[in-house]
């Protein structure tokens, strides 16, 4: 071999380890779902009742997944956010004066009724608000006061824990402040319902969508929860459905927000509650 055409070979050869030091041997397409740091902490309504959904269908159309879906109560949520420690809260309730003096971001994303739930053979399909403050304060202690067949009422509700968005609506809504009667204290909405399938003389409250088969649906002042009673006003519990950030969201994190306003992610709302009928701009204080 001459020495120019080892010159030659030698400068060639460095050249392509030149580029292949810049090029990568394997390139792999840009992966949210390895780095995103998406999480949701927050109201068990929302994570039950429409996150799963939400983060599949947004992971599919976005390629982004979340690192947790936290299932607790808004204040948890709440505290997350503003704490830093999660992008994504979740609240079934309104802001306090306290919570809105932080300035969160905050988006309405739907909105939930709060049902009177008892079991499917109770006669009774719908009460007065005035008889069901009476039931849940232990003013009345037998169904014969509401009208039913006689026997004993056995009222069911979540843990009075102090931390509850449904305990403390239902108490400010119904009860005008004031305390409940004598009741069995369950863990999770969903539980709670399921006790009144098993236990005929039971009663409960809890979002509309953790109805479940043995169970049913009563009317307040002849007004059942639907999304024709929500929208017009009608139906008396009705609470909003909050996604939370302590700054305006960035990143990924502004992508599922903006998801959860578009047709697809109302459409799921819309599936157990009812979405956001207009879209604004996604502050609202």
């Amino acid at each position: 071999m001459s020495r120019r055409l080892a010159s030659c070979l030698l400068a060639l050869l460095t050249g392509c380890a030149k580029q292949a030091a810049r090029t990568p041997q394997n390139p792999q397409p840009a992966a949210h779902a390895s780095t995103s740091s998406l999480r949701y902490v927050g109201s068990s309504t929302i994570a039950l009742g429409a996150m799963p959904e939400l983060v599949a269908a947004f992971s599919a159309s976005a390629g982004i997944e979340f690192s947790e879906v936290k299932s607790s109560n808004s204040l948890e949520g709440f505290k997350a956010a503003m704490a830093g420690e999660t992008p994504i809260a979740g609240m079934s309730r309104g802001l306090s004066p306290a919570e809105q003096a932080g300035n969160p971001f905050v988006q309405i994303i739907g909105y939930d009724a709060i049902g009177i739930f008892v079991n499917a053979r109770n006669p009774i399909s719908s009460l007065t608000k005035a008889q069901v403050k009476a039931l849940f304060s232990g003013a009345a202690t037998d169904w014969k006061a509401v009208g039913a067949s006689r026997g004993p009422v056995e009222l069911v509700t979540e843990r009075k824990d102090g931390h509850r968005p449904t305990i403390q609506f239902f108490q400010d809504s119904v009860l005008a402040g004031g305390p409940f009667g004598k009741t069995r204290e369950i863990e999770l909405p969903l539980d709670d319902v399921r006790y009144v399938v098993e236990h005929a003389e039971a009663i409960t409250f809890a979002s509309s969508v953790f109805w479940q088969r043995g169970s049913k649906l009563v009317g307040i002042d002849g007004v059942s929860p639907s999304e024709w009673s929500i929208r017009a006003g009608e139906y008396p519990l009705v609470r909003p459905l909050l996604l939370v950030s302590k700054t305006p969201p960035q990143g990924d994190a502004k992508a599922f927000f903006d998801f959860v306003l578009s047709p697809a992610g109302q459409a799921i709302i819309g599936r157990r509650f009812v979405p956001r009928t207009r879209v604004q701009g996604i502050s609202q204080r």
